[in-house]
């Protein structure tokens, strides 16, 4: 789908589910909304789980 919208397009305003905005909106307003709902499936599966599922860690720090 993305591969078809040119940079010249990502400003065309439409009306998306009864919302006016540009097609960049549209793709910033889906990327967020899909991130909240990661966030809530990994805060269920921690609680779940019952621990620390180390999806992350920060980085090594030199010398401290």
């Amino acid at each position: 789908m993305l591969a078809g919208v040119n940079a010249e397009s990502l400003l065309t305003r439409r009306r998306i589910q009864d919302f006016d905005g540009t097609i960049l909106e549209a793709i910033y307003h889906v990327v967020e909304h899909f991130g909240m709902h990661t966030g809530q499936i990994i805060t269920l599966t921690k609680i779940r789980a019952g621990k620390d599922l180390k999806l992350w860690r920060p980085p090594a720090t030199k010398g401290v």
